[in-house]
């Protein structure tokens, strides 16, 4: 039996058939498929938001905006753990699993 009571959608540029399909399949997916969706959808969230920062402060390392990234999302106390955490490490270059291998190490 179908709900018709409520066409309206979470996403307001996805009709609402093809909403219902992607929320079955999604729920059929085992767990470990649906943590990797998270963790992708996650990471590429926070690349986004470093370059994002890279771009709004022109001249700014990848560092620089990882550290301002950090900084202003989870605080200044953390934003410095992660900077010492950076400064150790000879050759950093944005990549996700950098950020998070170096915010893992602090915590």
């Amino acid at each position: 039996m179908t709900c018709q009571c409520n066409a309206r959608t979470l996403s307001v540029d996805t009709h609402p058939d093809a909403e219902r399909v992607f929320i079955d399949l999604i729920r059929k997916a085992p767990v470990e498929r649906r943590f990797r969706l998270v963790q992708s959808l996650t990471q590429s969230t926070l690349w986004a938001n470093i370059r994002s920062w890279q771009e709004r402060c022109a001249g700014n390392t990848e560092q620089e905006a990882a550290v301002r990234f950090v900084s202003f999302s989870y605080g200044e106390a953390l934003a410095q753990h992660v900077q010492a955490a950076l400064e150790r490490q000879e050759h950093w270059h944005l990549q996700l699993i950098d950020l998070a291998s170096v915010a893992r190490s602090v915590l």
